[in-house]
Parts: C-alpha cells; structure tokens; sequence
C-alpha cells in the first residue's frame, strides 16, 4: 500500500491558498512541492522507519519497477531518459552514502532544482526567478536571485538544471514549450492566462 499525492497545498502559508498554480507567478514553494509518502509491504519494508533522504517521485516510479520486475534498461524503455534512481533500498533500511538529495522539477515553463540548502526556481524565458537558502530561510521569504554574494552559486545551479532538462527532457513535450502545445484542460491554464507577462503583475 502506498500513500501520496501529486503536490502539496498551502492552506495561507506564504499568504496563499492552494498549490503552484494559486500565485503568479507560479510558485514551487516547499508548501507546494512536499508531498507525503506511507508505504506498507508486510515482511518486505520494516515498519515504523522514518527515511530522512530526499526522495520524489522519480525515485518511487523506479521503486514501483523494480517490484514489478520492469527493467527499465531494455533499449525501448531506457530511450525515454527515465530519471531518478529507485528508493526501495532505503525504505528497506539500507543505508546509501552516494544518495543524491538534489531534485528537480517542471511546472509548465517553470524549472526548478532543489539541493538539501538550496533552491533555485526558472521562469522561462525572461523571470522572474528565485534563488533561496533554505536553512537559514526556511519560510522562503529572501529572494537572493539578485544578491552578488550568491552570483557564483546561481550560476552552478543553472548548470546543474540545465543540465539534467537536456539528459532528460522530450524535446516535443518539453515544458518551455507548454504554450504552444495542445490544451489539455477544459478551461483557462496557469501558463496562458498572460498575468506573469503583464507589466510584472504578480498575484497572490
């Protein structure tokens, strides 16, 4: 049994309700991209552990493949790029030094990538952007984008993001270009409704 969901929501944290589409511009605050994870497998996962890694959804596709016995490097499924790395080890209690807590995410044409301090978030093509500290702004309240001290850091992470949209992307799905693929909502999109490009306007 697995337990989880799609995103989180803000119920007036950051002074907002709802999840990444309730601001403009969109948002990957932490209220919105933590999500919770419960798995029970009787005599296969010991119970009551806590694993205190980073993990997403990447890494429980993997997990759900593995027990499937999916191989996801026979040449028709490993040419889709599938990220992450399967997260069954640690819920089984081992122990995995080279565990990489950096994680990424795409939201329309928003990117971000997320390190256990760090979180830097892209709004393409033009911002604007975000770059916080999140151990000593937990709250995300200090956008340090602009700030020259943390010029060499925002220009690592860029590469680092950039990076893994080019190992990992599908070039005719790509969310840079969410506004000239199809609509797949019955109503009005986040990323269409034109408010993040007029004058600036943010709304919360």
């Amino acid at each position: 049994v697995i337990y989880v969901s799609d995103h989180g929501c803000a119920l007036g944290h950051q002074g907002f309700w709802g999840k990444g589409n309730s601001t403009r511009p969109l948002n990957m605050y932490e209220v919105s991209i933590r999500v919770p994870l419960i798995m029970r497998w009787p005599r296969h996962l010991p119970a009551g552990r806590v694993v205190d890694r980073c993990v997403d959804h990447y890494d429980l596709f993997r997990a759900l493949c593995e027990v499937a016995g999916i191989d996801l490097t026979q040449p028709d499924l490993a040419a889709r790029r599938h990220p992450g790395r399967s997260l069954l080890p640690l819920a089984q209690g081992r122990d995995l030094p080279d565990w990489d807590d950096t994680h990424f995410g795409e939201y329309g044409d928003l990117r971000m990538i997320r390190t256990p301090r760090h979180k830097l978030v892209r709004r393409y093509p033009h911002g604007p952007d975000d770059l916080f500290d999140l151990q000593a702004d937990p709250q995300e309240k200090t956008n340090l984008i602009s700030d020259p001290a943390h010029a060499q850091l925002r220009r690592d992470l860029e590469a680092r993001l950039d990076a893994f949209y080019v190992r990992h992307e599908d070039p005719a799905k790509s969310g840079l270009r969410v506004k000239e693929l199809p609509r797949h909502n019955d109503g009005s999109e986040a990323w269409r409704d034109g408010l993040r490009e007029a004058a600036g306007l943010q709304v919360y």
